[in-house]
C-alpha cells in the first residue's frame, strides 16, 4: 500500500534540482484537481506542504497544504492523491506527517472542510476527526468577494431604507399623538 512511498514536509530551502521538481510535481497535482483554485498558485503560498512520492520513479503522488489558522490551530487547505494510488492509505499517511509536525510545533488542532458531495475525502476525514474531546461538524461556505461585498451592501441599503421608513412613521406617529 505505502511501502514504496515517502512522505516528508517540503523544505522551501532546498533549492536542489529534485526538490525543484518534486515541488513542481506537486503543483501540477493541485492544478490538475483544482485548475480554477491553483491556476496562479506557488508551493510557497502554503505554511505546510507534504508531498508523497513514489520511491521507484521518484513521482509525486500526493499532497496536502494547510495554513496557519488561529493561535494553535490550522486548516488543511487541499489533499490530493494521484487517481492511481486513491485507496491505498497514501492519504491517510499525507495526513499523518502533517499532523505529526502540526503537534511537534505546538499546534492543538485542525480544521478540514470539503465539498459535501466529495464523499471519498469527506467520509476519511470523518474517520480520522471524530472521537477527539473537542471534534465538531461545521459547515464552511464559501464565494466569491465580489458578490458576497455586493450581497452585503443590498443588505445595508435595504436595511437603511426599512430604517428611515420606521424612523418617519414614528415621527408621524409622534406628530398625530
Amino acid at each position: 500500500m505505502v511501502d514504496n512511498i515517502k512522505v516528508k514536509l517540503l523544505d522551501y530551502s532546498d533549492l536542489s534540482d529534485n526538490n525543484i521538481k518534486r515541488k513542481d510535481q506537486a503543483l501540477a497535482l493541485l492544478k490538475e484537481e483544482f485548475p480554477e483554485t491553483h491556476k496562479d498558485t506557488s508551493a510557497e503560498f502554503f505554511e505546510w506542504f507534504v508531498i508523497a512520492e513514489d520511491i521507484k520513479s521518484q513521482t509525486v503522488v500526493g499532497v496536502i497544504t494547510a495554513q496557519k489558522y488561529l493561535p494553535r490551530k490550522a486548516v488543511v487547505t487541499d489533499i490530493v492523491v494521484d487517481t492511481t494510488r486513491r485507496g491505498r492509505l497514501v492519504g491517510y499517511k499525507l495526513w499523518e506527517v502533517l499532523c505529526t509536525t502540526l503537534l511537534d510545533e505546538g499546534y492543538k488542532s485542525l480544521i478540514g472542510y470539503t465539498e459535501l458531495s466529495n464523499k471519498s475525502p469527506l467520509n476519511s476525514f470523518k474517520r480520522i476527526a471524530s472521537n477527539g474531546p473537542s471534534s465538531q461538524k461545521m459547515i464552511a461556505i464559501f464565494g466569491d468577494l465580489d458578490v458576497m461585498k455586493a450581497n452585503c451592501e443590498q443588505r445595508l441599503l435595504e436595511y437603511n431604507m426599512v430604517k428611515r421608513v420606521r424612523e418617519k412613521r414614528i415621527k408621524k406617529e409622534q406628530k398625530d399623538t
